[in-house]
C-alpha cells in the first residue's frame, strides 16, 4: 500500500452499486474493500485497520452494525434510499465538525467525504464547520452515482 493511501471499507449493497464511488475514491488513493455480509465485515475488520467505513445499510445507535464498527479514529458514513437515490448520514464520530453532520445529498457528500478523507491523512484533524452555503441551489439535480448506489 502507497503511503498516503487510506483503506476504505464498503459495506453491503453490491459491487455495480459501489462501482462509481469506488473510483472516486481510487482517484483519491484509496484502497476499497467490500464486505456484502456482517461475517465479511467481521472477517475484514479482523484483518485490516479501517479508519472509513462506507455502508449502503444503516448504521444506527444500538444496531449490531455500529457495534461492530466502533473504534476509535473511524469515520463512518451510510447512504440511505430516497426516490431515485439516496441520502448520505454520519455515524461515527457524531462530531466531524463542530456541528453533527446531518443528512447530505450525494453532491454534497462527495465534498464531505474528500474532507474527511484529507482529514484522516492528516492525524484526524478537526475539519472546518459545514458551509451551508455550498450546497448546490437546485434539490433537483441528481448527482453523477447517486441513481446507481442503490441500483
Amino acid at each position: 500500500m502507497a503511503r498516503d493511501e487510506l483503506d476504505v471499507l464498503l459495506v453491503g449493497g453490491s459491487r455495480q452499486g459501489w462501482w462509481r464511488l469506488a473510483k472516486h475514491l481510487e482517484q483519491l488513493e484509496c484502497h476499497c474493500l467490500l464486505a456484502l455480509t456482517t461475517e465479511d465485515v467481521r472477517a475484514l475488520l479482523f484483518q485490516c485497520r479501517f479508519r472509513l467505513i462506507l455502508s449502503a445499510r444503516p448504521v444506527t445507535e444500538g444496531s449490531n452494525l455500529m457495534e461492530l464498527l466502533k473504534a476509535p479514529g473511524r469515520t463512518v458514513f451510510y447512504s440511505f434510499p430516497v426516490e431515485h437515490g439516496c441520502l448520505w448520514f454520519q455515524a461515527m464520530p457524531e462530531t466531524i465538525r463542530r456541528e453533527h453532520v446531518s443528512m447530505l445529498r450525494p453532491s454534497e457528500f462527495i465534498s464531505v467525504l474528500d474532507e474527511a478523507i484529507a482529514s484522516l491523512r492528516n492525524g484526524y484533524r478537526p475539519l472546518p464547520a459545514y458551509d451551508a452555503e455550498r450546497r448546490t441551489a437546485s434539490l433537483g439535480v441528481e448527482d453523477r452515482w447517486a441513481a446507481t448506489v442503490h441500483a
